[in-house]
């Protein structure tokens, strides 16, 4: 009798399975995607917080490719892209990679390099 009992409840747990399963897949599905949302915002949310923390070497060490909408609102460069491969041309700004077949980026670890020598220039005239 006790065998009978078991069976017929591992029957109904296998039935019961089979059916939320149908319908869990998608709802797990969700709820995964929830959860990776999560965990990358609070990874991009710790590194933005980071970044100022870094030290000059760290920062430079670190390979990372900048959108031009990136040197925009990460760097605060304001410049137009046609005045840009003006100053590339001229040798006056780091030279763009080419990242696509019509998209360029920037070395981040270059731009930086840039600024501090235009702090350096502004700071040889003050002095």
């Amino acid at each position: 009798m006790t065998t009978k009992v078991s069976e017929r409840e591992a029957n109904r747990r296998k039935q019961a399975a089979s059916q939320s399963s149908a319908i869990a897949p998608e709802s797990e599905r969700t709820e995964q995607i929830a959860r990776w949302r999560a965990t990358r915002d609070a990874e991009i949310e710790s590194r933005r917080s980071g970044e100022g923390n870094r030290d000059d070497a760290a920062r430079r060490t670190r390979r990372r490719i900048l959108s031009y909408d990136d040197l925009r609102r990460e760097k605060g460069i304001r410049f137009s892209r046609q005045w840009l491969v003006k100053l590339i041309k001229n040798d006056k700004f780091p030279a763009s990679v080419k990242i696509g077949a019509a998209s360029v980026g920037f070395i981040e670890s270059e731009i930086d390099d840039w600024i501090d020598c235009l702090i350096e220039q502004r700071d040889e005239i003050i002095a």
